[in-house]
């Protein structure tokens, strides 16, 4: 298990209760029943005007939910359930000695205090793990190979990417990433979201960008000429992460005009997942 990442970012939350299932069922932008043992989905919670507020991974354990969350979000997030809880009979519970760890290539861990599963937005992202009982010796922090590892395959992360409570789901590509259930019933934020998918008006997206030399400090403005088209987030030596108004982007490249950050020259490149900026080559 020399594979493991540690992940100091991340924390967990338990929830259960008789009413777990109806209550998250009402308010997550993904269904629930999709969650069960060894297998997460990837959800949100939104404001009534569709804003993104948390984005997590939840699975289930026993009889109660397991929700795998920015660790700096935990206090806002339950009291974000709690608000909404009313007379359910829901149990919260930060899980404070839960550790997340991740692996690239390697599938489950067998042990009694140890929950794995596939990251649900992107097979080739590997596995998450939640070990109940804390990090043992084989978890170590790999910042670094992680970063590089999530940039590769162009998804993004708060806070360096986007800003929780100010940016839709769609912005931050959670329609391609297996995390809008558009079938399920009625959640916060919903009419939001459902309007923008069946419009098509969502014009920020994640991609990847590529630099001819080394990438400035972010965040950083990317342009084409002077016209800002997007903002550089995560960064791994030439490599970037980058929330990008895909219809100037688009105009620009069909003008021909070539992309820079702080005057170097970059490329923009679709992540392999996803299914806009077919103008763009593919970042396999």
């Amino acid at each position: 298990m020399s594979g493991l990442i540690k992940l100091e970012n991340r924390s967990a939350i338990q929830i259960g209760g008789e009413d777990a299932h109806d209550f998250l069922q009402g308010i997550l932008t993904n269904d629930i029943e999709g969650a069960s043992k060894n297998k997460a989905i990837y959800a949100g919670l939104l404001t009534p005007q569709g804003k993104l507020l948390f984005d997590f991974f939840i699975l289930k354990h026993d009889d109660t939910y397991l929700v795998d969350v920015e660790k700096s979000q935990v206090d806002d997030l339950l009291k974000r359930l709690m608000f909404y809880r009313l007379r359910a009979k829901v149990d919260l519970e930060a899980l404070s000695e839960a550790a997340i760890c991740a692996t690239i290539d390697k599938d489950a861990i067998s042990a009694d205090d140890v929950l794995s599963y596939r990251d649900p937005r992107f097979e080739p992202m590997g596995s998450r793990h939640i070990m109940l009982n804390g990090a043992n010796e084989t978890c170590t922090p790999k910042p670094d190979k992680w970063l590089a590892h999530r940039i590769h395959h162009g998804l993004p992360q708060a806070p360096v990417d986007f800003v929780h409570g100010s940016c839709f789901p769609h912005d931050i590509a959670m329609d391609q990433l297996n995390g809008i259930g558009f079938k399920k019933g009625c959640y916060v934020g919903q009419e939001v979201v459902s309007r923008m998918q069946h419009r098509g008006t969502s014009r920020k997206r994640p991609m990847i960008i590529r630099a001819h030399g080394d990438l400035p400090a972010t965040p950083a403005d990317i342009k084409a000429d002077s016209a800002t088209i997007g903002r550089l987030g995560s960064a791994s030596g030439r490599q970037g992460l980058a929330e990008i108004r895909l219809d100037r982007a688009v105009k620009a490249l069909d003008a021909g005009v070539s992309f820079d950050v702080n005057g170097t020259q970059v490329e923009l490149f679709r992540p392999a997942w996803a299914g806009y900026g077919e103008q763009f080559t593919s970042k396999e």
